[in-house]
């Protein structure tokens, strides 16, 4: 069986039509790379939340697979997320972005 070298998906949450966030995922068979943001304003709670649960879900990485995530700096709950979910998470602020380095969860 052979698996694609790449795979991009583009995920988003939205409302009543009303884009509430996305995220731009590369998967290859070395890690999986994505880049996570929310809308500005009010949001409804859990949007960050299942953001990252949508991302992890729909991988098609194996489990343990490196990931190497940039979300905006300061949202905590999508942070929270990922260390609730992911093995190994290392997070660095790097002005308005963070940079996460993870690890794909068992299923």
């Amino acid at each position: 069986m052979t698996f694609p070298v790449d795979r991009h998906q583009h995920i988003t949450i939205e409302d009543d039509g009303r884009l509430l966030a996305e995220a731009r995922v590369r998967t290859t068979r070395e890690a999986v790379h994505a880049a996570l943001r929310v809308e500005s304003g009010k949001l409804p709670p859990g949007t960050s939340a299942r953001l990252v649960d949508a991302v992890i879900e729909l991988s098609t990485a194996e489990p343990g697979t490196p990931m190497h995530v940039t979300l905006p700096a300061g949202d905590a709950e999508m942070l929270g997320r990922l260390r609730e979910r992911c093995a190994g998470v290392l997070a660095a602020a790097n002005g308005t972005r963070c940079r996460v380095q993870a690890s794909t969860p068992a299923t």
